[in-house]
């Protein structure tokens, strides 16, 4: 194999070969190649997580696409996307001849795509796949060549011949001397570029040496080059040369045949010439021409603007255009390009494998080298609304600079119908918006005469004046497709009728059904009858579209089948991330229309691409791990089929396989909380299947490794044999179940997402349980730090439970674990310290919900140190939240609001990208700071942006929602608004009951307290009991008493000492009266429900329970001292005895007078007046 043969996949995810012959005479190869080495070369790709994809195009075009004269039109195009080129020969030349006018119709037919071909008219077919395969560039395709000796052949004809096959035997023999010498000298010119092929074997003796040399040549440049993770430099600017082309191929497809864009480009001039840093959006309905005007005006620019820094990128136009890093490298790499002029392949090389932050930060850099270089940079994005699709908590274009320098003017272009997109830039960034409106009647002139006459047609006056005037031609997209229509109609004689079929649409989907039944026309064939409808269909249904290798797989039809209908849908289709998908939304709604109008025939649709991705879902092992871009497809289709088809079991049972767990917790985790809301399951529910179905896979894994013997993966012997089962990467297998471990902990995850907290604990118990068992199989450290990790998980879900004392228990065991790690001084120093962090963290949290601030404050902070020494902005964000807990329980709510914002701004950082439902959480916590400085209308603000962002990420039903309508009740509570506390409160209450949230539950129960507090302050006790009760039992039951909502309590038992329930009332003072939350008022009631009761049935109080007790707890309290007064003085007339109290309590000049007040209150004027007079001995200003 030739050193300097370098290649890279065009599409990572598919290994796609040209195999080029005569079709006569060469069918031996090709059956040999196909049964006994396609099966290995599928294994290997498959194995890299790549699909193999053979193509020969000598396995038969359609009778209609040979009619139509495409033969090689589709072949030469077909050559364009294999990424490698193998040719193979015997005698017989092939099809060609100046005078064979089907096959000088097929080049013509090429010609427009394909010029050099006017110099080649007497090449045989399969040279001409050669020339472009290899000799017309030799090296750029990857390409190896085999020829048959000549021997082998004469030997077959002369065999066929004396058996009377003559038919048989000329294809062995070449046709004609011209023959002969031009395969003679395509031989020499293959021979003599060797040196830049794979391999070139010029000789070989059968049909079975030329298939295993080509499988040879094959195998070593797969497993050496094509298949391997190197990046060299080479290849990385052969990508980046793809990649341009595919640009400048889109761009020059919407330059040659653009009208009416004059009163466009002088507003878009007016940016570019501005001295301010312009920034323009183009909007529009689809198909509105955006695309074509954006086009036009960037070579407008170049060449009105030479020395200008233009660079264009066209989202859709190829299969990653639509990922917002490869946008962001293709500017920066153009710009560094045009700024290093001396060294470009630098400009490539440096940015082949940088994050999008880097990214990000790099093309700031790049605007800022212009600015100083005082070179204009103009950067045009088209299709914004092409991209991918972002995941439910990523901001909106968080990825494109929104400060730029002055030299920086940019055109970006999107749907009018793109909110998010139009919000963000017209609203928010004020960009200038410049909306493509309909076409004017003499630019639908002049495009029908200049598209049609690009064909060699035109319509007559009154044909053309018909199109002209229809309504619907003021839509490029409708007269683009019409105009499209007429290019492909051949009869002159029956043009008007077409023409009036045509016109007759009053939609783009109209006119989109009359396309559809075109094609139904034109690519069904008898062996395949509805392959158009069936394609149509799946694509209109899939979740997120369907590649090329998927349809043809899901069909079951071979490549000369689906490359004409594929060649004639690339201008309704669009390539998102290697997916095909309608560019225009009409399209689908034309399909929904003529293929997809009854449930049946969707459900039908539906059902195919579920037994599709389902089959392939099933199939992928839990052990070895699955390569993310196979398994991503099921995982990424299958649910949403099965959500819309209504089938809640299948979508419980895909949503329970670890692979699509694994798959979809890592990158959009808030849509599988969805889907498994869908599915109408408690998260309980879930928990227990997903802990089955490990336990399953544990014992599948188990097994396997008992019954099969295991081998490496690396190597490069063809694997055809081999079926050992492999090990991930290369590497040993798992010691029992270690390997399987990460799926517990996606479940842990998930369900700490979803707010399960049964379901968080039960999976930290599992993982602890399982690396429990593992002493002594698997190196002792890492099953130790393992333990540690995950017992810190378990003890955070603990705390959040309130079981404070195992919580606690455990943050002990890993401070002292770690503790002891960092000091025996064999560590990884930043691992170990950050590994401490979390623990004192949560240590300090545990304290902090038990109210022990003091404790809590010193771990915090020590926390906090260590994670900003390491630089862990998360983590030092949530250490100063928790530190701004403490200050804001402590009184110090500025202080508090400080920290937040401080956290704040490092959240913000770290999730640069989105804004995930934690960021609510701190809204929150801002909200409640500036509620406790009274600042209600800022609290409001923040709660309702928690609001928003929480039920945007996890839902309208998450517990996280919960929270955020209490508060807003707590806000409404400060402005005595009960009626909207009881509104929102009651939102709170049904979001968790419908997460199966009970009394032991400290969130419920603060829902509960809250309910029945709105419910007092409007005096609705019968709705407030049941209720409340519920809270008491729990608190009590619980002893939580210490939790509780004093003034709740005292108020409910002030209501049953009213109603003379005493019973009632004395249950709930004694459960108050021994907790730290009881009140003086606490003590008053009892009190005066033991003067309510008859003597003889007052029960004898502790002396914990007594009014004296409550003075000795809470001394001079006006409360206490009127209880006093009023039940054992001012009723017996004892002026002896109050004043003797009064004294020894210490009572002031307030308190004498207070005790004058009750007694006149109490009707005793006298005794009053006695006071009066011995107070003013003591104080003589009391008058």
């Amino acid at each position: 194999m030739s050193k300097c043969v370098k290649g890279k996949l065009k599409d990572p995810r598919t290994c796609r070969i040209f195999f080029s012959s005569p079709f006569g005479g060469m069918e031996e190869e090709r059956d040999e190649l196909t049964r006994k080495y396609f099966p290995q070369l599928q294994h290997l790709c498959s194995s890299r997580g790549v699909q193999f994809v053979p193509v020969d195009m000598r396995w038969g075009i359609t009778s209609e696409a040979a009619d139509k004269a495409q033969t090689v039109n589709i072949c030469l195009k077909e050559v364009d996307r294999c990424d490698i080129f193998v040719g193979f020969y015997g005698q017989r030349y092939g099809w060609h001849g100046l005078q064979d006018k089907a096959l000088q119709q097929n080049i013509d037919n090429a010609l427009s795509r394909f010029p050099w071909l006017k110099d080649k008219r007497n090449c045989s077919v399969t040279e001409l796949e050669f020339l472009h395969g290899h000799l017309n560039k030799p090296g750029a395709t990857p390409a190896c060549f085999c020829f048959r000796d000549k021997g082998y052949d004469d030997g077959k004809a002369s065999s066929l011949e004396k058996a009377g096959d003559k038919k048989g035997a000329a294809k062995f023999q070449c046709e004609s001397a011209d023959a002969r010498k031009r395969l003679d000298s395509l031989r020499h010119k293959v021979e003599a570029t060797k040196n830049k092929t794979i391999s070139v074997h010029m000789d070989y003796f059968s049909p079975e040496e030329g298939a295993n040399h080509i499988f040879n040549a094959i195998w070593e440049y797969l497993t050496k080059v094509l298949l391997t993770e190197e990046d060299e430099e080479m290849s990385r600017v052969t990508e980046r040369q793809a990649e341009q082309a595919e640009h400048d191929k889109f761009q020059a497809a919407r330059q040659s045949l653009y009208v009416g864009g004059d009163k466009y480009f002088k507003q878009l001039d007016k940016a570019l010439l501005s001295g301010a840093a312009e920034r323009v959006l183009v909007t529009g309905e689809a198909g509105q021409g955006k695309s074509a005007l954006l086009a036009n005006w960037v070579g407008h620019v170049k060449k009105t603007q030479p020395r200008t820094i233009v660079v264009s990128h066209y989202i859709g136009c190829s299969q990653f255009s639509d990922k917002a890093v490869n946008i962001l490298r293709r500017l920066v790499v153009a710009i560094t390009q045009r700024l290093d002029v001396k060294d470009k392949g630098h400009a490539v090389s440096r940015y082949s494998k940088l994050d999008i932050q880097e990214m990000m930060a790099d093309l700031q850099t790049c605007l800022q080298r212009a600015e100083k270089a005082k070179l204009i940079v103009v950067l045009v994005i088209d299709g914004l609304n092409k991209m991918e699709t972002p995941g439910k908590t990523t901001k909106a274009l968080f990825w494109w600079p929104d400060a730029l320098p002055n030299t920086v003017k940019v055109v970006l272009s999107t749907l009018d119908t793109h909110t998010a997109v139009l919000e963000e830039l017209v609203t928010r960034r004020q960009y200038r918006r410049l909306t493509v409106g309909d076409l004017e009647v003499t630019h639908r002139k002049q495009i029908c005469e200049k598209a049609l006459g690009g064909y060699g047609k035109a319509l007559s006056k009154q044909q053309l004046q018909r199109v002209v005037d229809s309504r619907h031609t003021s839509s490029p997209l409708y007269l683009n497709i019409l105009v499209a229509e007429l290019e492909k109609f051949g009869s002159f004689r029956q043009l008007d009728d077409k023409l009036n079929s045509l016109l007759k649409s009053d939609s783009i989907e109209e006119l989109c059904a009359l396309l559809l039944e075109r094609l139904e026309s034109d690519y069904n064939t008898t062996e395949y009858p509805r392959v158009v409808q069936t394609v149509f269909q799946l694509l209109q249904v899939a979740h997120e579209g369907l590649s090329e290798s998927e349809i043809t797989e899901i069909l079951d039809i071979p490549i000369t089948i689906w490359l004409p209908l594929y060649c004639a849908l690339e201008q309704f289709i669009v390539l998102r991330s290697g997916l095909l998908r309608f560019s225009f939304p009409q399209l689908g709604h034309a399909v929904e229309q003529r293929y997809l109008r009854s449930t049946q025939d969707r459900s039908s649709s539906i059902k195919i691409l579920i037994k599709f991705f389902g089959d392939k879902r099933k199939s992928h092992p839990v052990w070895p791990q699955v390569p993310y871009s196979i398994r991503k497809r099921p995982a990424f289709e299958l649910p949403w089929l099965q959500e819309e088809l209504g089938d809640k079991a299948e979508l419980s049972t895909t949503l329970t396989d670890l692979n699509v767990l694994h798959t979809l917790v890592k990158v959009d985790e808030y849509s599988l909380l969805e889907l498994w809301k869908a599915t109408g399951h408690s998260l309980t529910d879930v928990t227990t299947w997903y802990l089955k179905a490990y336990d399953e896979a544990v014992k599948e894994l188990s097994m396997t490794l008992q019954n099969t013997g295991v081998k490496s993966a690396g190597g490069t012997a063809p694997p055809a044999q081999n079926t050992g089962v492999k090990s991930a990467g290369g590497t040993a297998p798992p010691a029992q179940n270690t390997g399987l471990l990460f799926h517990l902990e996606n479940v842990r995850y998930f369900m700490d997402l979803a707010g399960c907290k049964e379901g968080v604990a039960r999976a930290g118990h599992k993982i602890i349980q399982t690396l429990e068992k593992l002493q002594g199989q698997c190196e002792e450290k890492v099953r130790q730090d393992l333990l540690s990790e995950h017992r810190y998980y378990l003890a955070c879900c603990l705390c959040d439970r309130g079981e404070y004392r195992e919580a606690e228990t455990l943050h002990t065991q890993v401070i002292k674990y770690w503790r002891d790690t960092i000091t025996s001084g064999v560590v990884d120093i930043k691992q170990a310290e950050t590994k401490l962090a979390w623990a004192l963290n949560g240590q300090g949290l545990v304290y902090f919900q038990q109210q022990q601030y003091t404790e809590a404050e010193p771990l915090l902070r020590e926390s906090e140190c260590y994670h900003k020494k390491h630089g862990n902005k998360r983590n030092e964000a949530d250490c100063l939240v928790n530190l701004g807990l403490v200050q804001l329980k402590t009184e110090n709510p500025q202080k508090a609001a400080d920290k937040f914002l401080a956290a704040l701004k490092l959240y913000e950082a770290v999730h640069y990208d989105s804004v995930p439902h934690t960021i609510g959480n701190l809204y929150t916590n801002l909200g409640l700071a500036y509620k406790h400085m009274n600042k209600l209308d800022l609290a409001e603000k923040y709660y309702f942006k928690s609001v928003e962002v929480k039920a945007k990420s996890v839902g309208e039903e998450h517990p996280a929602l919960a929270a955020a309508y209490l508060n807003l009740g707590t806000l409404e509570g400060a402005r005595k608004h009960w009626a909207r506390v009881e509104e929102y409160t009651l939102k709170a209450h049904g979001i968790y009951k419908l997460n199966d949230y009970g009394a032991s539950s400290k969130e419920f129960r603060n829902c509960l307290e809250n309910l029945v507090n709105c419910y007092l302050h409007q005096g609705k006790y019968e709705e407030a009991t049941p209720f409340y009760w519920t809270v008491f039992n729990a608190l009590t039951s619980q002893g939580r008493m210490c939790e509780c909502l004093a003034w709740v309590h005292n108020s409910m038992a002030k209501h049953y000492l009213d109603i003379e329930q005493y019973d009632q009332a004395d249950r709930i003072l004694k459960a108050l009266v021994h907790s730290p939350k009881k009140t003086a008022a606490t003590f008053v009631y009892i009190d005066q429900l033991d003067q309510a009761r008859p003597a003889n049935t007052r029960p004898k109080r502790l002396k914990e329970e007594t009014l004296d007790h409550g003075l000795t707890v809470y001394p001079n309290n006006l409360h206490l001292l009127k209880q006093k007064a009023m039940t054992v003085f001012i009723s017996s007339g004892d002026v002896v005895g109050a004043m003797k109290y009064w004294s020894s309590v210490g009572a002031r000049a307030e308190h004498y007078a207070s005790l004058v007040e009750w007694c006149q209150e109490a009707g005793h004027s006298h005794m009053a007046a006695d006071i009066l007079q011995q107070a003013l001995k003591l104080f003589p200003d009391l008058g």
